[in-house]
């Protein structure tokens, strides 16, 4: 390594640093003054949790407030119900340490293949030390994991463990810092930029001023080793920033920009630390062949009940058409939604259509995919298809959900992990490429589903439905239909120790 490279290796530790103990000051400070704020949260990922989020942003779409929704993870004040036996986790005493253990035993029924039972076992602990300060962390044994292909660790007697969650919270009134390992999304909970279940380690921040709100996330990724017996590790990172503006309690707009940059021996760059610099002017500055999105959201309530909302990302736009690398195809994400609530007595009506083309997401360099262990950091999709959604759906209960939904949907050959062919390069005249590309699957399904509480300790997801494949996994005139039945029971006990 060189003394130029020493240099800015040095430089960017101490920025990193240094961004760390301003977030530090901030919370100490903020811990000094009168508390207003909880530090109740809802962590994402488990099935009771993910229903909270649910049931939050059914909430939103009747309340004309100015709290962001358009971010994740949510708060616990926000939601109206009883969570159950997970209250307890998600807004510990100030004096106590909660541990837990669940069980999910997930049994799924499909004709034609051999009926599937899966366990999955969590524990974990919550804690608040302080009305602002929330912490919480949880493992898991999952069966699931350990049949994934994708999976290249240890496995215990056919179970596969991980640590799903260990994080740091603090709010403040207008401050909310978060630490560690946790998933987060945002655009809404139904967004394309985040997946709400992928977690990831780093660090992400917002700050509340009157209607705007700005936000702040990086992340370490998995890093690639390439095949050659002698080549080097490449580090990959992942950053986003966003603004967000209420301008009133209808109408609310985001504008976000992420990047995803790596690179043998390549340490955090200090211009992505920055959530008030352009990454993309950054990125053209220092000539670094990095793949970064833009785009923007907004939601619009028109009446309580009535929403209209909606997202666009960026991957690559063509503006010019003088040189062949001008043909390549424009990559970017769509999700246009309508909600209608409480309409025909008590029944809750949406209707979405989701565009993501193909080569978004991908780059020729298999660092910069957005890819996290071969997961999409993104919508879970994928890339290269488009689909239809309907539902209905009515709430027997705050806590009890019912739902009836039809969805259509095709699925081209492209995928975020395939190689970038550049086949606009080699064309002579107007390049177009198909969408979706190459064979293309095409499913239809419908299913009723339940979800929620059947008492305090037991959680209840079931489905039932038909699903019918056209062009099966993209191989032609591959057609299959089947019912499906899915099951999945949940039970989690926690138990309090006080520290004084």
């Amino acid at each position: 390594m060189n003394i130029r490279a020493q240099f800015s290796t040095a430089l960017t530790k101490i920025m990193i640093w240094s961004v760390v103990m301003v977030l530090t000051a901030s919370v100490v400070m903020g811990l000094t003054v009168s508390v207003s704020a909880s530090a109740g949260l809802i962590p994402l990922g488990s099935l009771q949790s993910n229903f909270a989020h649910e049931r939050i942003d059914y909430l939103s779409n009747y309340r004309l407030d100015k709290r962001d929704y358009q971010l994740g993870p949510y708060a616990l004040e926000w939601i109206d119900c009883d969570l159950g036996r997970t209250n307890r986790l998600n807004s510990p005493g100030t004096d106590q340490l909660r541990t837990f253990l669940s069980l999910d035993e997930q049994l799924t029924v499909r004709q034609n293949q051999r009926t599937g039972s899966i366990e999955n076992f969590r524990g974990g602990f919550a804690t608040s030390p302080h009305p602002r300060v929330y912490l919480f962390a949880d493992f898991s044994l999952s069966e699931a994991k350990a049949n994934d292909p994708e999976y290249t660790g240890k496995k215990w007697r056919g179970l596969a463990g991980n640590v799903e969650s260990a994080f740091f919270s603090y709010q403040s009134e207008r401050f909310h810092l978060m630490l560690g390992r946790y998933s987060s999304f945002w655009g809404g909970y139904r967004s394309l930029l985040m997946s709400p279940n992928l977690p990831l380690d780093g660090f992400g921040y917002s700050y509340r001023w009157g209607r705007l709100t700005l936000s702040y996330r990086l992340a370490r990724l998995n890093s690639i080793l390439g095949d050659e017996e002698f080549s080097l590790t490449e580090n990959r990172y992942f950053a986003a920033h966003r603004l967000d503006l209420h301008l009133n309690n209808k109408l609310c707009l985001g504008l976000f920009e992420t990047v995803l940059f790596g690179g043998v021996g390549r340490q955090v760059e200090f211009f992505y630390l920055n959530p008030l610099i352009s990454f993309h002017a950054a990125q053209m500055n220092e000539n670094s062949d990095d793949n970064i999105l833009v785009g923007f959201d907004f939601s619009y309530i028109m009446t309580p009940g009535h929403k209209l909302y909606g997202q666009l990302l960026i991957d690559d736009f063509q503006i010019d058409n003088k040189s062949a690398g001008d043909r390549e195809p424009d990559q970017y994400g769509l999700l246009l939604g309508v909600f209608s609530g409480r309409l025909l007595g008590a029944f809750d009506f949406r209707a979405e259509y989701t565009r993501v083309t193909n080569w978004t997401f991908n780059q020729p360099e298999p660092r910069n995919r957005y890819l996290f262990n071969s997961s999409p950091i993104g919508n879970l999709s994928g890339n290269d298809f488009d689909q239809y959604l309907f539902e209905s759906s009515r709430w027997l209960k705050s806590d009890l959900r019912l739902g009836l939904s039809l969805n259509y949907r095709r699925q081209g050959e492209g995928r975020i992990l395939n190689d970038w062919t550049s086949l606009w390069l080699l064309a002579s005249d107007n390049y177009a490429e198909k969408f979706p590309s190459g064979t293309v699957e095409k499913s239809l399904s419908i299913s009723f589903t339940t979800r929620g509480y059947l008492n305090r300790y037991l959680y209840v997801s079931s489905e039932i439905g038909w699903q019918q494949f056209r062009n099966f996994e993209n191989r032609p005139s591959e057609n299959r239909e089947f019912p499906f039945v899915s099951l999945t029971l949940s039970t989690l006990v926690n138990f309090g120790f006080s520290v004084e």
